[in-house]
């Protein structure tokens, strides 16, 4: 802004302060919108129970947890002999080594794993928690065999009550994970990508496979 322009500025700030002060109702009308639009309404259509929230309806069980269920014969196809499960809560892939948020080990600390001991790491609805996510990923990867595969399974961009800042998880989830900035992370780390899917699945999910 040059220095002519700021005072015309000011004043049409001024105007608008002073407007919107003489008409009250309209400034909580406004008010009342946004809150409307970004509410989460509990409602049943059909017989099922969904989430509508900006005007979409999610489905009722995208709220149960076990995402990985959603999405296990797909997993099945590349996750087979040893491996371990990194955020898998309660519901920890079969066969697998579960891998929590503990002081001793999590998504950032695997010291007790062996570098290239795995045949692959599972993890699901776990790398959006994750602030430093690359290092996560650098890590995961130095623990699979050569020839192994990381198999990841995501929240989907479009499911914007898992958006970081939405009702559900607020802050909880710090970024936003898409095929576009995975696939080439992964491919400058020298994996070769397998399988990827980059629009959602039922769970309003997406998977990535990639091979070390």
């Amino acid at each position: 802004m040059s220095p002519s322009d700021a005072p015309r500025s000011r004043s049409t700030l001024g105007q608008k302060i002073l407007k919107g002060l003489r008409n009250p109702t309209a400034i909580i009308a406004h008010l009342r919108f946004l809150t409307d639009s970004e509410r989460v309404v509990r409602l049943q259509c059909n017989g099922e129970w969904f989430y509508k929230y900006r005007g979409v309806l999610y489905p009722d069980y995208l709220n149960h947890g076990n995402a990985a269920e959603h999405i296990r014969d797909t997993a099945n196809k590349f996750c087979t002999g040893h491996g371990l499960d990194i955020g898998a809560d309660r519901w920890p892939y079969p066969g697998a080594t579960p891998v929590f948020n503990e002081p001793h080990r999590n998504a950032y600390l695997l010291d007790d794993v062996p570098d290239a001991s795995q045949d692959y790491v599972h993890s699901s609805h776990c790398l959006e928690h994750l602030e430093c996510w690359q290092n996560a990923l650098q890590l995961w990867i130095t623990k699979l065999k050569p020839g192994g595969h990381l198999f990841l399974y995501l929240p989907h961009e479009d499911m914007k009550l898992w958006n970081p800042g939405s009702p559900w998880v607020k802050d909880g989830h710090k970024w936003q994970p898409t095929v576009a900035v995975l696939k080439p992370f992964l491919e400058s780390l020298s994996l070769r990508i397998i399988e990827f899917n980059p629009g959602h699945d039922h769970y309003w999910s997406f998977h990535l496979v990639a091979q070390k």
